[in-house]
């Protein structure tokens, strides 16, 4: 087994045992829902920025679209009508000023481009993981709504 397949073996069977230790624990009596929404975003954002850190990049064919966008935004050049991303950009409207935006950072800083364009659609999944956890608590404890 390589070095990355293993480590996204042993990362997934971490998660998988810690939502089985989440819901075997004993719901506290009270939990404040403020400390149990920062819990609910610290897990979802180790759960998804440790292996980007981690890990190799995968999905390449998209990592170089983003890369090919995010350098005709950030010259200035159409987007959509480029002989570069024909049949090659479905994505948002928006989501290229996001490309153009994490490659003027990793240029600038010298930082993988890969890791920088990644951290949105991370985000994004913190915020759907708190949005969940916000619809959970309307109908239920905080404590099973941290569960759940």
């Amino acid at each position: 087994m390589s070095g990355p397949l293993l480590l996204s073996a042993v990362w997934a069977l971490a998660l998988l045992g810690a939502s089985w230790y989440l819901h075997r624990a004993p719901p506290p009596a009270t939990r404040p829902p403020g400390r149990a929404l920062l819990t609910v975003a610290a897990v979802a954002l180790a759960a998804r920025l440790i292996p980007n850190l981690l890990l190799p990049v995968g999905a390449g064919y998209d990592i170089e679209s983003y890369w090919i966008v995010g350098g005709l935004v950030l010259q200035g050049e159409e987007v959509y009508a480029s002989p570069e991303t024909l049949d090659r950009y479905p994505y948002l409207p928006l989501q290229m000023y996001w490309s153009g935006l994490a490659r003027w950072v990793a240029e600038s800083a010298s930082l993988p481009f890969v890791k920088i364009v990644r951290l949105a659609p991370i985000a994004a999944d913190v915020g759907i993981a708190l949005l969940l956890f916000l619809s959970l608590r309307r109908t239920c404890t905080t404590a099973v709504a941290l569960q759940g």
